[in-house]
């Protein structure tokens, strides 16, 4: 069986977040809209998100629910606003990566609404 390099990358990420007990990535809280969350949770920690030049469109055309983009906005608002829930869910992030998250939401939204 023949792996592929972006497989082997995914394999030795999974390995030393295990090792290290490292958090998988960046947690949303639910806000009663659990949903949004977990699709855009899905979205910014997959190799296309969090990274420094995101690839909006190849997230777009995996993105599962289109109901959730009308929600995203009053997502992003409360998220905006409860930094103390996400700090709570992210206890090792400081305020410039919510900030730098509440960004990627943002153009995320534009991108696929």
């Amino acid at each position: 069986m023949k792996i592929t390099k972006e497989q082997l990358k995914q394999i030795i990420k999974e390995e030393l977040e295990s090792i290290m007990e490292a958090p998988q990535g960046m947690r949303f809280p639910e806000y009663k809209m659990p949903e949004v969350a977990k699709e855009l949770e899905a979205a910014y920690n997959s190799d296309f998100g969090g990274t420094m030049a995101p690839n909006y469109e190849a997230l777009a055309e995996r993105f599962i629910s289109p109901s959730t983009v009308y929600k995203m906005e009053d997502y992003m608002n409360m998220l905006q606003f409860r930094e103390d829930d996400w700090k709570e869910l992210n206890p090792s992030k400081d305020s410039s990566d919510l900030f730098r998250m509440l960004n990627w939401i943002d153009r995320f939204h534009k991108t696929i609404s």
